[in-house]
């Protein structure tokens, strides 16, 4: 597990073991990092990060890497932030959201530095740095989901037609070619799917079920809102539980694939209906108890 400490005078990423609470120095930061679920990613043993700054032209993103054993950072890209949307396929649910070309979904895969934008779609940049980062050709409006899958549309946008797609609901291999397309039930809107599952309710009820991409192995998740909720893993989800009046009583993480859950949260609790954002990255979550901070390795779940 990665870690960002320090005050504003002394950043540093550091690694926890979650079995043994043993905390190393791995790699100190100029700038903190503002979202480190979504702006950090490990990969062919290399921690990889972004920054942003404002320049007098507008935003500038810059791309950091490090040695996943500690070391030197260095810088390997800065690229500036797109203009407003441009798609006329989509219809932005707010142009706050979406008024730049926003920087998503960054990742490692092999030699290269992968995240994507809403115009431009996918983007790769070596690890070595040695070339400037450039868009993958044919990706334009797409979304990077988790390398070589990319997907639309995106969570701050759907096509322009009566029955809104699923978030993710086409996606496509850069690497092979293959596309897919989610199979959800007519007439349901709220939908999001992650590689293999889709999630959301069914018309005219309020509970979530889940499925299969391709529409099969329909599970229920009764008394769970699925609204504006994500799939992590590809497989968990972190939904709000109700009562019969519909009032929020706890907040649960959800496997979706079995249909167990667990509880992280619940009414009379300091942060007990909080709910923390997931991405389709995450692999850890973490919640308040007792005065403590529980953290849940997604990845350790069988």
């Amino acid at each position: 597990m990665l870690i960002q400490t320090g005050s504003t005078k002394a950043l540093l990423l550091a690694s926890y073991d979650l079995r043994t609470g043993e905390v190393k120095e791995l790699v100190h930061l100029a700038t903190r990092l503002k979202n480190p679920f979504t702006d950090i990613a490990v990969g062919s043993a290399t921690i990889v990060w972004r920054t942003t700054r404002n320049e007098s032209a507008g935003q500038v993103t810059d791309i950091w890497t490090a040695p996943i054993t500690g070391g030197e950072a260095t810088l390997r890209a800065s690229t500036p932030s797109g203009g407003p949307v441009d798609d006329p396929e989509l219809l932005t649910s707010s142009s706050a959201l979406v008024s730049t070309d926003s920087f998503e979904g960054l990742s490692v895969a092999g030699d290269n530095i992968y995240w994507s934008t809403t115009n431009a779609g996918l983007w790769r940049l070596p690890l070595t740095g040695d070339t400037p980062p450039a868009p993958v050709p044919e990706t334009a409006g797409y979304h990077l989901l988790s390398y070589p899958w990319i997907g639309k549309p995106d969570l701050f946008g759907r096509p322009k037609r009566e029955a809104p797609a699923p978030v993710f609901g086409k996606l496509l291999n850069v690497e092979t070619g293959e596309t897919r397309t989610a199979a959800v039930p007519p007439d349901t809107q709220s939908w999001t799917c992650g590689l293999t599952r889709c999630m959301g309710p069914l018309p005219g009820d309020k509970d979530g079920i889940t499925q299969s991409r391709d529409g099969s192995a329909q599970r229920s998740l009764p008394s769970m809102d699925t609204a504006s909720a994500t799939i992590a893993q590809d497989r968990f989800s972190v939904l709000r539980m109700h009562g019969k009046d519909r009032k929020a009583l706890a907040v649960v993480l959800v496997d979706l694939q079995t249909g167990e859950t667990g509880l992280v949260g619940h009414r009379d609790t300091p942060t007990g209906l909080a709910r923390h954002t997931l991405t389709h990255h995450s692999d850890l979550y973490s919640y308040s108890l007792n005065n403590k901070l529980i953290v849940i390795d997604l990845r350790a779940i069988h």
